[in-house]
């Protein structure tokens, strides 16, 4: 049976109402956990709202994943079916940078629990 954060998680899509743990992340996402620990690097190096959510967080890399950092990893697994190239992902990273900003996030999980 499925942990209550992962049923939470499908019940309202790609927004959680709750941290999740990496391990339960890549349930979801159909990846597996050394994966999500590999995109959450690189999401801190290249998302400044990414880096700067991380650094607040309490125990660092034993912290679940908040709610925001959780929606930049399915936005990160998007466009790795996409272009297949870390090289790739970072210059659309860099070249789309409100694509992963809390601002973007906030306005999308808006109109999700709208539509609902």
């Amino acid at each position: 049976m499925p942990s209550p954060s992962v049923m939470r998680v499908r019940r309202c899509r790609q927004f959680l109402d709750i941290p999740i743990r990496k391990g339960e992340a890549a349930r979801f996402l159909g990846i597996h956990r050394n994966t999500v620990t590999k995109w959450d690097k690189c999401a801190r190096s290249y998302i400044d709202n990414y880096r700067m959510h991380f650094e607040q967080s309490g125990s660092k890399e034993q912290a679940p994943l908040s709610p925001y950092r959780f929606w930049v990893l399915t936005r990160l697994k998007e466009l790795y079916k996409i272009y297949r190239d870390e090289t790739l992902i970072e210059s659309y990273i860099k070249a789309h940078p409100y694509d992963f900003s809390f601002r973007t996030f906030f306005e999308l999980r808006k109109q999700e629990k709208k539509a609902s």
